[in-house]
């Protein structure tokens, strides 16, 4: 008798102490009893008005078909683990819960009573929805930006890709995470990515490339910056790459360099300003024939080469332009350094 009252205060202060609802139902649900946390956790006056009551009572309507099933699971023997619920407070009012079961049998296996332990999981649940919240709209950052974003390990293999980087590779990003570089880059192109891979994380530092990537018999060229993500001990776990589509930057470069090797050799003066008049390009033709150096004029204005009475004409032909685009054989009189006057035809257009 001793023993047993002594197991039984064990018990019993284990059910107080227990930061979590313990209740033993009948075979039909019935509360048989519930711990004291009960009364906490669901708002009551004592855990004495639990019994009798069906435990499908605490538990919102809307998850009573899925609580039955699991409660058929468990006597069939399966164990499947907690499941989440919203639970009912006395005033009616719903919160998020977490239940545990577990059939009590007889010394013959047959079932006698249910026990089941719920964890109230509110604040664990808000977290998680802020968390989601928060991924939800870096992600949608991500997704939206100008740019391919892609995380690799340290072997190359994709981690994450964005929408933008997957339509580079012509695939969903769900069929790219998971393969490796290699097997959707030309092989030398791969090697050089797991090489700057290899860079980052050995030395923890980030770098800057461009390089040209060909997929698909398409090549396009991207200014790239390489980082390594860094755990809480500041080691790298894997590698994010932002890369940049500066093909038609590129293109505008060749074309730029094309035009400066003709015009540079040209014996006629040859200009490119901003809308605002700005110099940004003129060769030595357009310089020495005003007079003055290239190095002289590249960032100022274009009524440097002409006195104030020379640029009503000057307005004339810039409405011209901004009216047609362009013009042709215009005569229009400038002003040398010295202080000299010539006329000129000029010819321009807008770009």
């Amino acid at each position: 008798d001793i023993a047993l009252h002594n197991s039984e205060q064990k018990y019993r202060s284990i059910l107080h102490a227990s930061p979590d609802v313990i209740t033993i139902t009948d075979l039909e649900g019935k509360i048989i009893f519930a711990s004291p946390r009960a009364v906490e956790m669901f708002g009551s006056e004592n855990a004495e008005l639990f019994v009798g009551h069906s435990l499908l009572e605490y538990i919102d309507p809307s998850d009573h078909e899925r609580a039955i099933a699991g409660i058929t699971i468990m006597f069939e023997g399966k164990n499947l683990g907690a499941d989440e619920y919203k639970g009912v407070r006395s005033d009616g009012s719903l919160f998020d819960i977490e239940v545990n079961g577990e059939v009590i049998r007889d010394e013959q296996g047959r079932p006698e009573k249910m026990i089941f332990i719920t964890r109230d999981i509110s604040d664990r649940k808000a977290s998680e929805r802020k968390l989601d919240q928060s991924q939800e709209k870096y992600r949608s950052l991500i997704d939206s930006a100008d740019a391919s974003i892609i995380m690799f390990d340290r072997d190359g293999y994709h981690l994450y890709i964005n929408e933008i980087g997957a339509r580079f590779l012509n695939l969903p990003a769900d069929k790219i995470v998971g393969r490796n570089v290699t097997e959707m880059l030309q092989p030398e192109q791969a090697r050089c990515i797991l090489s700057n891979l290899e860079q980052v994380y050995s030395s923890n530092e980030g770098m800057a490339v461009e390089e040209r990537i060909e997929v698909g018999g398409i090549s396009r060229w991207f200014q790239t910056s390489i980082q390594p993500v860094r755990d809480h001990f500041g080691k790298p776990y894997a590698v994010l790459v932002y890369a940049t589509d500066i093909t038609e930057r590129r293109k505008a470069e060749e074309e730029m360099r094309k035009f400066r090797t003709i015009a540079d050799m040209a014996n006629y003066g040859i200009a490119l300003a901003g809308m605002d008049g700005t110099m940004l390009y003129c060769n030595n033709a357009f310089a020495g024939m005003h007079g003055w150096d290239v190095s002289e004029v590249i960032g100022r204005n274009l009524s440097m080469f002409h006195s104030e009475e020379q640029m009503i004409r000057v307005g004339e032909t810039i409405q011209l332009l901004q009216k047609n685009g362009q013009f042709t054989a215009e005569e229009v009189w400038r002003t040398r350094k010295d202080g000299s006057v010539f006329p000129s035809l000029m010819n321009a257009m807008i770009i």
